[in-house]
């Protein structure tokens, strides 16, 4: 119960696994507690559910001819230009785990909104 003249704060939370609008109505019964009498008050709220959007500054990475025992470095640039934080994970795929030649300085990271991130390639032979 709340007393007349005092204010109670109250928080929402909105948590979506996809990007759609969500509109509800709140509604509040309030009474005076001299009178007994009963007042409705509504509240609208609405909340935006986005998906993130991240791009690579680049779609391959070419090492070109390299002896063996040499190493060359490449970087690429991980972008999320939404609004929303987002999280990457780079992951091999068809490695049975044994060649050793590629290392990556990060192999995932968390990704505020409109910033980048850079990853670090390296080849060794």
């Amino acid at each position: 119960m709340l007393q007349a003249g005092k204010k109670q704060e109250v928080t929402i939370g909105f948590k979506t696994d996809e990007a759609k609008v969500q509109v509800a109505l709140i509604l509040f019964k309030l009474q005076d507690m001299s009178s007994g009498q009963e007042m409705t008050r509504s509240l609208k709220v609405s909340a935006i559910g986005k998906y993130p959007f991240i791009t690579i500054n680049q779609e391959q990475i070419d090492f070109e001819e390299l002896l063996i025992g040499k190493t060359c470095t490449k970087e690429i640039t991980i972008t999320n230009s939404s609004p929303v934080p987002t999280s990457f994970k780079i992951s091999r795929t068809s490695d049975d785990g044994k060649d050793q030649s590629i290392n990556l300085s990060h192999d995932g990271a968390n990704l505020q909104p409109n910033t980048s991130f850079t990853v670090t390639v390296t080849y060794t032979p």
